[in-house]
């Protein structure tokens, strides 16, 4: 709990901790959630926390998609067109660029890059 918060709230830091988890039980068990629904579904679902850009939680690098593909993949025609496609469009996506793959200069360009990249690689 932050204690400047607690402190404008005229209470300690374990006051208003109390405070706030009273409040967020009430709240859970005005819309039906039980502590034993919520422990229910703890246990029976994994749960994941992604962090871009933090390792606060399980961390998400978006560079990592574009390191060059295993050898398997860049000696398989299919695969490797595949793996371009997706990680042209993927990459275009996050820069919110709707491009089509035949017609699309950005994703000519981006594929492109990318095809180059990954076989001089080798």
């Amino acid at each position: 709990m932050d204690a400047n918060e607690a402190a404008r709230h005229g209470l300690t830091p374990d006051q208003f901790a109390k405070r706030t988890a009273d409040l967020w039980r009430k709240g859970l068990a005005d819309w039906g959630q039980s502590p034993d629904r919520i422990e229910r579904y703890r246990s029976s679902a994994d749960i994941s926390i992604y962090t871009p850009g933090s390792n606060a939680g399980l961390p998400l690098t978006v560079l990592r998609s574009f390191s060059a593909p295993p050898p398997a993949v860049l000696n398989d025609a299919d695969a490797l067109r595949e793996c371009i496609m997706s990680a042209a469009g993927g990459l275009l996506a996050l820069l919110g660029i709707q491009a089509d793959p035949l017609r699309s200069r950005e994703h000519i360009l981006v594929s492109s890059l990318l095809d180059r990249a990954w076989r001089e690689r080798t």
